[in-house]
Order: C-alpha cells, then sequence, then structure tokens
C-alpha cells in the first residue's frame, strides 16, 4: 500500500477529503449543490445519522442538491484496503428523509480515480 500508515488514513480530515472527492468525481451532487456543513441544518432523520458517524469511526458530508438534502457517511474498511492496495471506503448515501438509498465501497488509486470495490 502507499507509504501512508491506516492510523494516518482514518484522520478525520483526511476521509473527509477522500469523501468530498469521491461525491464530485462520481456526479452524486450536481457542481453548484452548496455543502452543509453544520449537522443542525439537517433534518433530524439526518442529523442522528451524521452524529452517529462522528462518534464512530466514520466521518460525514452533506450537499443541498436541487432534488434536496444528500448525506453520505463514509468509514475506512482497513480489511479491504490491505487487500486492494488502496484505501476504501465504505459508502452510505441517505435521502432527506434518513432512508438509505445507496451502500458501496470504493478504492482511491495511486492516481487519484475511484474504482468500485464488489463485497
Amino acid at each position: 500500500m502507499q507509504t501512508m500508515k491506516f492510523g494516518a488514513m482514518r484522520r478525520p480530515s483526511y476521509l473527509e477529503n477522500l469523501l468530498r472527492s469521491l461525491v464530485r468525481s462520481r456526479g452524486w451532487v450536481v457542481p453548484e449543490a452548496e455543502p452543509i456543513q453544520d449537522s443542525g441544518e439537517l433534518p433530524s432523520a439526518l442529523q442522528k445519522l451524521a452524529t452517529d458517524a462522528e462518534t464512530t469511526s466514520g466521518v460525514w458530508r452533506a450537499w443541498l442538491n436541487p432534488d434536496g438534502r444528500r448525506l453520505f457517511v463514509a468509514e475506512l474498511s482497513v480489511d479491504l484496503s490491505r487487500e486492494r492496495g488502496h484505501p476504501v471506503l465504505l459508502v452510505h448515501y441517505y435521502n432527506d428523509g434518513g432512508v438509505l438509498e445507496e451502500f458501496s465501497a470504493w478504492a482511491h488509486l495511486a492516481d487519484g480515480a475511484w474504482r468500485e470495490c464488489q463485497l
């Protein structure tokens, strides 16, 4: 794997940057979508999910997209990262109502690209 140790990869700022990169690169929100920085700006169902992410080893990012708020929660999978030789994020995407829309795993490759991993 890259020279970065797993401890450093688990830092919230590193994971937040990876999650932001993934969401933008996959087009999951439109380019003009406004980022939501404060969990207090989220509906109560999403606030709980964001808070849960902060109290575990995960991070969250949210945007106000034209079709509503989108919340993405991610955590680093150490096992899949070791197996793939690249950081792998487990990503949950929730809609305004707090309903899980999608769950997927994504590897961040050395060239900056993202590749979906089969679970």
